[in-house]
């Protein structure tokens, strides 16, 4: 049902739960301006004059700038857990990053005490999916979301760059991520530059990540800039064949990572993408174990001649 409501007649209690995007912003508002809200807002309606709003987010605070009295909207339901349910079937890999679905099911499983089993079954997804969403959140951490969700922190820099230093694996402290991500957000860098950053940060030396903390960003930045151009120049002494073995093995280690998380992503889930896959990663099993061979063949005796050519320079010096 469509209706029109007041603005300040809505309950805005899930706006902490829907990333902001102030560049998406801009673009609606302008929108709006020429055309009205085209699109009704979702709202559940608990009684005639409480109305919680669901989905529609950025259209509202669109409106607030605008200084709207009213906005269109469509009544879902009378039941918060069933529309939350409803918002995450129908708009999921759409609409919703993974970060806002894991802010939802947190709220099915925390606030409306639903168990993972049974919001697994009313989104016709597995346990493990569900499970995956909440362990997102809990892997982030406090400060970390409220920077994701504010839009100060591009959520893309945080699913492919940092998530894999939050693993317990990777012997990193949840602290040190938070702290790294309260150094970058909000100076709009992008998301190749957070990357950059955060390598230095994590597997740098001190005196880069000293300097990322002090928020000296463009000094780290042109620093690991210009160490990719002497390496650069290092590059153009080589042979065609060693610069191609090169390239290749850079490109193996770009998207090794990202890779990895990649294919753990939920919304993989069409029958052409696992038949094709299934085929690909059956070729890569079957070359894996020569290839990890070589590899470490070749790092061990690459960094035995570059060990021995700095010997011997010392010694001539």
């Amino acid at each position: 049902m469509t209706d029109t409501v007041e603005l300040g007649h809505l309950d805005t209690r899930y706006e902490h739960l829907r990333l902001k995007d102030q560049g998406r912003e801009y673009a609606i508002q302008s929108s709006i301006l020429e055309q009205g809200i085209l699109e009704p807002l979702c709202v559940i309606a608990l009684s005639d004059a409480e109305r919680v709003l669901l989905d529609g987010y950025k259209r509202y605070r669109c409106a607030v700038r605008l200084r709207l009295s009213s906005i269109p909207v469509m009544t879902w339901e009378d039941d918060v857990a069933v529309g939350i349910l409803k918002l995450l079937r129908f708009s999921s890999g759409n609409r919703l990053s993974a970060v806002e679905e894991a802010g939802l099911i947190n709220e099915l499983y925390e606030v409306h005490q639903l168990s993972m089993v049974e919001i697994a079954r009313r989104l016709e997804r597995s346990v493990s999916w569900v499970s995956l969403r909440l362990g997102l959140l809990q892997d982030m951490g406090d400060d970390v979301r409220e920077r994701i969700f504010s839009g100060e922190f591009p959520v893309r820099s945080y699913m492919y760059s940092l998530r894999h230093f939050t693993r317990v694996k990777s012997g990193i402290p949840k602290e040190a991520v938070s702290a790294f991500v309260g150094c970058v957000a909000g100076h709009g860098l992008s998301g190749r530059d957070i990357d950059r950053l955060a390598q230095a940060y994590f597997k740098g030396d001190a005196v880069m990540k000293s300097q990322i903390e002090k928020g000296q960003l463009d000094w780290t930045l042109r620093q690991l800039r210009e160490g990719d151009a002497r390496q650069e120049k290092q590059c153009d002494n080589l042979s065609e064949l060693e610069s191609r073995v090169l390239s290749q093995l850079d490109a193996v280690c770009a998207c090794s990572v990202k890779l990895s998380y990649g294919l753990k992503d939920t919304r993989l889930a069409s029958n052409d993408f696992f038949a094709y896959g299934s085929e690909v990663a059956r070729k890569v099993l079957k070359d894996w174990d020569g290839f990890h061979r070589t590899l470490r063949e070749f790092y061990d005796s690459a960094r035995a001649k570059r060990d021995g050519h700095i010997a011997a320079s010392v010694g001539k010096a």
